[in-house]
């Protein structure tokens, strides 16, 4: 059975652990089961459960490359996954954050497919829903409440 929606809590960052404090603001999180695609031979994983924060300044979804390690059955050197430099996004120390290429990335039960995904190559206790994963919700925020609902849209998921 698909699920038609999701509920975010609005919350500050570091309930993902102590050494996030340093970042201030509040933001909409949730957990996901998610399959990735990996380059052939290699197929899919299984599905996982990966945390994520919403990032509507983000074009692109990431996942956590700990994460992602912990569910592969091949050493992640064997996948030869292309990195991608993202010049916009500076990381710590200034320099583009990079992040390795996924072929896809599916929210299995809500029946939605990204047709690319990035593993983040950064150390972050969390992944990043983008713009190209909410193009396939409606969002409704709440703020007295907290939360925000992404409610499912109609048509080609793709």
């Amino acid at each position: 059975m698909i699920a038609r929606r999701i509920e975010l809590q609005f919350g500050p960052l570091y309930h993902f652990g102590e050494q996030w404090r340093v970042f201030s603001g509040n933001y909409l999180s949730c957990n996901l089961l998610v399959v990735a695609f990996l380059p052939d031979p290699h197929g899919k994983t299984e599905p996982f459960i990966e945390r994520f924060i919403l990032d509507t300044g983000s074009p692109v979804t990431f996942i956590q490359a700990t994460t992602f390690r912990r569910n592969l059955h091949v050493p992640m050197g064997d996948l030869q996954l292309e990195v991608q430099e993202f010049k916009d996004r500076p990381n710590a120390e200034g320099s583009p954050e990079r992040a390795l290429i996924l072929p896809g990335l599916e929210f299995p039960t809500l029946g939605v497919r990204l047709l690319r995904a990035y593993v983040r190559l950064t150390e972050q206790p969390f992944g990043l829903l983008g713009t190209d994963f909410l193009a396939n919700f409606r969002m409704e925020f709440d703020p007295r409440e907290q939360r925000a609902v992404l409610t499912l849209l109609e048509g080609d998921r793709e």
